[in-house]
């Protein structure tokens, strides 16, 4: 159901700011919070400078993560009535949806992903008009952290997504969808490039080192280099207090304090591009760290090519607070500043892979009791300058696209591409051809592409040796060109190979054969050459791979290429495409499938908080029973047990039998499997070991007697097994 409800409130600043430590340079103020909205993880602004806020309201509401697909995620609209920076009204756009995850304000509608679609949905002043599926497999079934999440409009003109391998497009009024590489986990940026940047709960950043799909034409290379590049060397964070995290009971994962060592959950990294922040802030990498109440910042050193991502500060985080509800999950650029969505809510790890050692610690702290809020801060330098408030993209489209902000650019460019401004034409050609800014140029050259502009003549004009990040787009763009003058390219190939610049050669090595009439020994020598002048980096071996047209008989010799070579030829003998090429990935989460499979055949008698029930079953949490043998387990679990038993020195005794579920013909060995290891992670601290051939060789053990298993008939099958 959709419907339209306005809320207005006056809000009373109460929250200390002053709790938040950051640089002496830089302010933060709230924008927004409770009781707005709630629980926000995605964020957009259109061209009035409105917030668009996407609410996951129902993730883990209680320590059991119960009523999870409760229908009550919503699409908001903030609206700064005042013009004061603050915002003081909110409507509603959408409501009733079930873990709404990401939106994106594109081609003057709204994307928005509801798993496990992808809609796109007109906008009809405040109102959802016309919708439209864009992609029906977008977030298949699964843990709500790993799905597809943190749409993203991308300099190339496709939207792309966190943990997914698909991306999307809108050309004359249809939806294109192509594959690319996976990336991330939960959130996703871009450097002013277009490359791609992201991470994972226990990586702080990786990252794309060539334009997205560059490389992408060989279905039977896998992309291990040019794609996913970890830019941090150590995953360190620096928390002010004791941090609540999911397996604070290993070796190595908390100091003698109980302070974390290393991100848990690293998630929603942006790089700030803009001038409300001081200069040395510019293009640096901003990644939130929940588990710790922190944001952390880290600087780019850079070849050109590869990145190397370091701490802003040694020992110290860039934000950190000791309120433990404040949960930074997403960064974003916008009007001014660093825009933070904090969800704050108490728990923030998912039901099906808490552990018993973490829910006593929430439950310790209260922190299941944090739940129905949500903020939203900015972070700006002390003396940035004033806002501009008042936006006017029809008479000053080209001109944004020079801002020093990526959100006025960005802006710019998908509104000259919605509104098809071809009258810009010659403005933006004059851009792409006379500006001296490398960026501005990208912008204006996928402004141009947007609009069915670009040709092969304006393509080969503007390569130039002396930008390489821009020459490389043109490569990209003039293999989708039909009718190549490839004596005319040559030349400007033959400059560009001369520069001997690594961010061109990566272009020419997986370009050279579409475009080029050069003879096929003179194409051999030029990769030759690219490879022996790279060092055999991986990442130009994979350029050279990438392209099936290109001849490399001669350039073996080298173990890096030599092994990329030989497991190419094998996949291509075997037709053993790469996964990520076919389809959507869908990545088949065992834990949370073992969490619902004990919702449906344990939880009932065991309880899904594993307490058991007076009159029906004991507990399983913290339960020797659990965390004991492997056989032991997997002997209740296939054969089922009976009265009276002890856990952790309390005696029960239960009317009924627990059955066995060896007979189930719909539960695999595997799905066996996977309820165990979730009672394991969730119920105790055990090891994954059992294993589908164990659970096959205990199905051929029942009790002895014939009758159920007893607690004593298990301890001597337990000797039995030992004395094998």
């Amino acid at each position: 159901m959709i419907i339209f409800v306005l809320l207005s409130c006056k809000q009373e600043q109460t929250i200390d700011l002053s709790q938040f430590k950051l640089p002496d340079d830089l302010e933060i103020s709230l924008l927004a919070r409770e009781p707005l909205f709630e629980a926000p993880v995605d964020i957009d602004f259109d061209e009035d400078g409105r917030i668009w806020l996407c609410e996951m309201r129902s993730y883990m509401p209680n320590i059991e993560g119960t009523e999870e697909q409760t229908p009550n995620g919503k699409i908001t609209i903030l609206e700064d009535q005042n013009k004061d920076g603050k915002y003081e009204k909110a409507v509603t756009f959408m409501d009733s949806l079930v873990l709404p995850r990401a939106l994106h304000l594109a081609y003057g509608g709204l994307l928005y992903a509801v798993p496990p679609n992808l809609w796109y949905v007109e906008i009809n002043g405040n109102k959802p008009g016309k919708r439209t599926l864009v992609d029906s497999t977008y977030a298949l079934k699964g843990n709500v952290e790993h799905q597809p999440n943190s749409l993203l409009m991308n300099i190339d003109n496709w939207v792309y997504s966190t943990s997914s391998n698909a991306r999307y497009r809108l050309i004359d009024g249809k939806w294109l969808k192509e594959y690319t590489y996976p990336r991330g986990q939960w959130g996703l940026t871009k450097d002013q490039f277009g490359r791609l940047v992201y991470n994972n709960n226990s990586t702080l950043l990786a990252g794309d080192l060539v334009i997205p799909n560059a490389l992408f034409n060989n279905p039977f290379l896998k992309l291990e280099d040019a794609y996913s590049e970890v830019l941090t060397s150590d995953q360190k964070v620096y928390p002010i207090q004791a941090t609540a995290v999911n397996r604070g009971y290993q070796d190595g994962v908390l100091d003698e304090n109980e302070y974390l060592i290393n991100t848990t959950s690293a998630c929603g990294p942006l790089i700030y591009q803009g001038n409300s922040l001081p200069e040395k802030y510019n293009g640096n990498a901003f990644v939130c760290l929940p588990e710790i109440n922190a944001i952390k910042c880290l600087t780019f050193e850079s070849d050109g090519l590869n990145r190397n991502a370091l701490p802003l500060e040694e020992q110290k985080e860039f934000l950190i607070t000791d309120d433990e509800g404040f949960r930074p999950v997403t960064l974003a650029n916008g009007p001014e500043g660093i825009y933070v969505l904090d969800f704050h809510r108490g728990i923030i790890q998912h039901k099906a892979y808490m552990t018993a050692y973490l829910r006593e610690k929430i439950l310790n702290r209260s922190l299941d009791k944090v739940t129905g809020m949500g903020r939203i801060f900015k972070i700006s330098g002390i003396d940035s300058p004033e806002r501009m408030r008042n936006f006017d993209f029809e008479n000053n489209a080209v001109s944004y696209l020079q801002s020093a902000n990526v959100w006025l650019r960005d802006k710019s460019q998908q509104y000259i591409i919605a509104k098809q401004r071809k009258d810009l034409k010659y403005d933006l050609i004059e851009v792409l051809e006379k500006e001296r800014n490398e960026v501005h140029k990208i912008h204006a050259l996928y402004a141009l592409e947007g609009l069915g502009l670009i040709s092969e003549k304006l393509l080969i004009k503007n390569l130039d040796e002396n930008y390489p990040q821009l020459s490389n787009h043109l490569l990209y763009l003039l293999t989708h060109q039909d009718n190549i003058d490839k004596t005319v390219l040559k030349t400007k190939i033959e400059a560009l190979y001369k520069a001997s610049d690594q961010i061109i050669d990566v272009g020419l090595a997986a370009n050279i054969a579409y475009l080029t009439s050069f003879e096929k020994a003179e194409k051999e020598n030029i990769l030759k050459t690219i490879l022996q002048r790279s060092q055999f980096s991986g990442i130009h071996s994979e350029a050279i791979l990438s392209n099936p047209e290109n001849e490399y008989s001669s350039l073996n010799g080298n173990e890096i290429f030599d092994k990329k070579r030989l497991a190419v030829e094998a996949a291509k003998k075997n037709n053993k495409k790469v996964s990520y090429y076919n389809g959507n990935i869908k990545l088949e989460d065992r834990r949370t499938i073992g969490m619902e499979l004990y919702q449906t055949y344990c939880g009932s008698c065991h309880g899904n908080d594993g307490e058991g029930k007076k009159i029906q079953a004991p507990p399983l949490l913290n339960s020797e029973f659990v965390s004991g043998p492997d056989e032991r387990l997997i002997l209740i679990a296939l054969h089922g047990m009976k009265g009276p038993i002890s856990v952790n020195e309390v005696d029960y005794e239960f009317p009924s039998v627990m059955p066995g579920i060896a007979s189930n013909k719909d539960l695999s060995n595997t799905d066996i499997k996977d309820i165990l290891h979730f009672v394991r992670n969730a119920f105790a601290s055990a090891p994954y070991s059992i294993k589908d051939e164990d659970i096959e060789k205990l199905r051929d053990y029942p009790s002895p007697d014939g009758n159920m298993y007893t607690a004593s008939k298990l301890d001597s099958m337990i000797q039995f097994f030992g004395d094998e």
